[in-house]
C-alpha cells in the first residue's frame, strides 16, 4: 500500500461557466419547450380564427343572396339535380358580390351564381356551372374542405399539410370538371 502513503497534491480546476438555458430574465422561467407549445397554439389559433371569420362571412353572403326566379335556368337546375342523382332540397340563388359561381353551405348548401351568369350567358355556359357546383354538392366537398382546414390548422407547422389541402382542392375541382365533360361532352370550362 504505497500509493496510500504518498500524498499526492491535488489540482485546483477552474470554474467553468457555462450557459444559461435560457433567453434572459423576461424568459427565465419559460424554457424552450413551453415556447414551443405556445408558438403552436397561437399559429393553430389564428387559423382556426380565419376559418371562422370565413364562416360568418359565407353565412352573411348566403343572407344577402336571393332565390332565382327565371323559370329556363330552374327547369334546367331540376334536371340536372334529378340527372346527377342529387336528391337533396337545394336552393340556386344568386348574388351580385359574387365573381365565380360557389356553394355556400356544409350542411344545408346553396348554389349561389354571380348575377353575369344568370343574365349575360346562354344555356350551354349555365349547363356547365349548374353540373360544376351539383358535383360540388355531391361529392360533399365543403365538407371534406372544412375539416382538412381544421386539420391543417391542427398541424400547421407541418408543410405537407398545406400540401395535402392544396392537393385536396385541386382534385374536387379536377372531378368537377369531368363531371361536366362527361355530362355535356363539351370539355371548355
Amino acid at each position: 500500500d504505497i500509493l496510500m502513503a504518498v500524498d499526492l497534491p491535488t489540482a485546483r480546476v477552474p470554474a467553468i461557466a457555462y450557459p444559461s438555458p435560457h433567453f434572459g430574465s423576461a424568459l427565465s422561467s419559460i424554457d424552450l419547450w413551453h415556447l414551443g407549445l405556445v408558438l403552436y397554439a397561437v399559429g393553430a389559433a389564428g387559423l382556426l380564427l380565419q376559418l371562422a371569420c370565413a364562416l360568418v362571412q359565407i353565412g352573411a353572403m348566403r343572407r344577402r343572396s336571393t332565390g332565382i326566379t327565371e323559370t329556363s335556368i330552374q327547369h334546367r337546375w331540376r334536371w340536372w339535380k334529378w340527372r346527377m342523382g342529387v336528391r337533396r332540397d337545394l336552393s340556386l340563388v344568386t348574388n351580385p358580390e359574387l365573381r365565380a359561381p360557389t356553394q355556400i353551405g356544409v350542411l344545408d348548401p346553396v348554389v349561389a351564381l354571380p348575377d353575369a351568369v344568370v343574365q349575360k350567358t346562354g344555356a350551354p355556359v349555365q349547363d356547365r356551372v349548374l353540373i360544376h357546383e351539383l358535383a360540388h354538392i355531391r361529392g360533399h366537398d365543403s365538407l371534406f374542405r372544412m375539416l382538412s382546414l381544421v386539420a391543417r390548422a391542427m398541424y400547421w407547422p407541418v408543410p405537407l399539410g398545406w400540401l395535402v389541402c392544396r392537393q385536396l382542392i385541386d382534385a374536387q375541382e379536377q372531378v368537377c370538371d369531368d363531371w361536366v365533360v362527361g355530362l355535356t361532352g363539351d370539355p371548355r370550362q
